[in-house]
C-alpha cells in the first residue's frame, strides 16, 4: 500500500543535504562570517578566543611613523594599514565555509607563526552563524520534502 508516509520518505531518501545547506547560505551570511573574523581581531583574539597579545614599546615606536597610531601595551589586533582585515574572506566549499586571507604571502606567513590561529571563528562565533543559517536549512528541506 502506497501512502503519504512513504512519499515523505522517498523525498527524504531523495534530499541532497550538502545541495540544501549550499543553496541555504548567502554571499551576505558569508560577508557576515568575514566581517566576525574582523570583529574578534579587532577585539584582539584568535580563533581559540585568546589573546593576541600586546605591542612592543619598539613597536609604538616604529608604527608612530605610519597612519595607526599603535603604543606599547596596547592589545595587538593585526590593524596595521588595514589591508590585512580587507583581505579577510570567506568561501563556501563542499563541506564548510572556508576564512582565508589574500593578504601578501610573506607578511601573512610571518603574522601566522607568530599569531596562529588567528584567520577563523572562535566558539560563539561559529554558534551565532549556525544560529543565523539553521532556519533558512531548515525552510528549505521543508519546502523540498513538502512539495
Amino acid at each position: 500500500m502506497y501512502t503519504i508516509f512513504h512519499k515523505l520518505i522517498e523525498k527524504f531518501k531523495d534530499l541532497d543535504i550538502t545541495s540544501v545547506v549550499e543553496e541555504s547560505i548567502s554571499d551576505a551570511d558569508l560577508e557576515v562570517v568575514a566581517d566576525l573574523n574582523r570583529d574578534q581581531l579587532r577585539a584582539g583574539t584568535n580563533v581559540e578566543g585568546d589573546t593576541l597579545g600586546t605591542y612592543a614599546k619598539a613597536t609604538e615606536a616604529y608604527n608612530n611613523q605610519r597612519s595607526t597610531k599603535i603604543s606599547g601595551g596596547d592589545t595587538v589586533t593585526l590593524f596595521d594599514t588595514g589591508e590585512l582585515y580587507k583581505s579577510i574572506t570567506a568561501k563556501l566549499s563542499s563541506d564548510s565555509i572556508d576564512i582565508k586571507s589574500s593578504y601578501k604571502d610573506s607578511i601573512l606567513g610571518y603574522l601566522e607563526s607568530v599569531y596562529d590561529p588567528f584567520i577563523g571563528l572562535n566558539k560563539d562565533n561559529i554558534n551565532y552563524v549556525s544560529n543565523r543559517i539553521k532556519p533558512k536549512i531548515i525552510l528549505s528541506i521543508k519546502e523540498k520534502i513538502l512539495n
